[in-house]
């Protein structure tokens, strides 16, 4: 059928090793059905209307969406089941906020932990790095250093190591490069450029760091050999080569589609060492159908979720056939069968059981562990991400929301990025330009009224 993906025996094969462990833990196995994705929707909805013998869907619904499946369809009520058949997600520290309809859980939940503030990362010409005698990366100072260094230098081949005419950048995200402006000086981003210091919230404009980034940036515009990334560095490097670039290790592991050749080419770098205020929180995995098999679906789901053993088969498919270990990382087999089976049932991977690739930097290791291992609150009582919560709030209050889109409208404006943006609009006059003062001050102070509420 055309649903069968290319790896499709590949996935034969795991599941096949799967079934072996699934059999003698819990007497249950699986088979399972591919679905066109562009078309997945339809598809589902025409095999359960069928009456084809389902128990799980691998597909969650829109929230818009699913009050109109569940009048459609027995999909089974998890609040109860949960407590006996996965106790995992009832420990301390585990956010539900995301999970409930109505007071209820119609979806499978998996916990998912998150870094608030995730590492950054450098990615630099290997034959570059080592030219510039392998430097320890840990400030901006390093980076701009080494930026400089690129631009006066070349490699074996006599080509400098930055040069626009061959279109080898320094590629930058904005928030990534704001991001270790802040953690230099001790600031935690939130979101729309507030920033949390100290356990108290405070706009960037009101601190050095927005204006230090400001002047930085420009300086490394008037050199000619920085490109700003507003799709992300990982979606140009599949496309072209770049000199060097700052990106975060989260976007770093899910992006590459050749990390064999990657790694060939670049070195990557941890920058610093700032606390990534860890948070699990509880994501839908799937659907369960209402059926003899409730029970059984949850078990299996649980199991392929929480063992390490049946999740690594999920993530990398079978060792010695599709992937070997190489110095404790993982390198996959490369050959048109198997190109595609890693990670070959998204919605199931468990990061905590990620074996980390070659091209991943050096500290991979203890930086994952720790960060499954040690969730911490920015602010004492509250979410890390109670930041989308406030904004949906706070923006019914009409001045609250110009204050708001304010902040949204300065956002954009440094999203822009290049030479014109400096030249024609000096700092000061950006910011008097574009904030109210006073309706920022009214935003600030219902912010802190939202969060000491949320406390209590």
């Amino acid at each position: 059928m055309n649903a069968v993906p290319q790896n499709f025996q590949a996935h034969t094969d795991t599941v096949k090793e799967m079934n072996e462990i699934l059999l003698s833990v819990i007497n249950t196995e699986i088979e399972f059905e591919h679905v066109i994705y562009h078309n997945q929707i339809q598809e589902i909805y025409e095999r359960l209307f069928s009456g084809i013998s389902t128990d799980i869907i691998d597909f969650i619904p829109k929230t818009e969406e699913l009050p109109q499946i569940l009048q459609d369809f027995p999909v089974v009520d998890l609040t109860d089941k949960l407590i006996r058949y996965y106790p995992e997600i009832y420990e301390e520290n585990v956010d539900f906020a995301d999970i409930f309809i109505n007071d209820r859980i119609y979806v499978m939940p998996k916990i998912v932990t998150n870094a608030y503030n995730d590492r950054i990362c450098l990615i630099i010409n290997r034959e570059f790095y080592e030219s510039a005698g392998s430097p320890k990366v840990n400030s901006v100072e390093d980076i701009v250093r080494l930026y400089e260094y690129g631009l006066e230098n070349t490699d074996s081949r006599g080509r400098m190591f930055l040069d626009p005419s061959r279109k080898l950048y320094f590629v930058l995200e904005f928030h990534t490069f704001l991001q270790l402006f802040c953690q230099e000086n001790g600031y935690i981003p939130a979101a729309l450029m507030l920033v949390i210091k100290d356990g108290k919230i405070m706009p960037l404009e009101d601190t050095n760091v927005l204006s230090d980034w400001f002047y930085t940036v420009n300086d490394l515009f008037k050199k000619n050999a920085v490109v700003h990334a507003q799709a992300g560095i990982m979606s140009q490097i599949q496309n072209s080569d770049i000199g060097m670039g700052l990106t975060s290790y989260n976007s770093l592991k899910n992006s590459l589609y050749w990390p064999e050749h990657f790694n060939q080419k670049y070195k990557v770098l941890f920058v610093g060492d700032y606390e990534p205020y860890p948070q699990k929180n509880l994501v839908p995995m799937a659907m369960i159908m209402d059926n003899e098999n409730t029970e059984r679906s949850i078990m299996m789901l649980r199991l392929l979720y929480e063992d390490e053993q049946l999740n690594r088969m999920i993530q990398y498919g079978l060792e010695n056939t599709h992937y070997k270990r190489n110095d404790g990382r993982i390198e996959m087999i490369s050959n048109t069968q198997y190109r595609y089976t890693k990670n070959w049932w998204p919605s199931l991977i468990n990061e905590r059981y990620r074996i980390p690739m070659d091209h991943e930097p050096e500290g991979v290791e203890q930086y994952v562990e720790d960060l499954h291992r040690y969730p911490k609150n920015i602010l004492p009582g509250v979410s890390n991400f109670f930041m989308s919560g406030a904004v949906e709030k706070l923006s019914n209050d009409p001045i609250i929301n110009e204050a708001l889109q304010q902040r949204g409208d300065l956002i954009n404006k440094l999203l822009l990025m290049n030479t014109a943006l400096f030249e024609e609009m000096p700092y000061d006059l950006l910011i008097q330009e574009t904030l109210d003062g006073e309706k920022q001050k009214m935003l600030l102070e219902a912010l802190m009224e939202y969060i000491e509420d949320i406390k209590k």
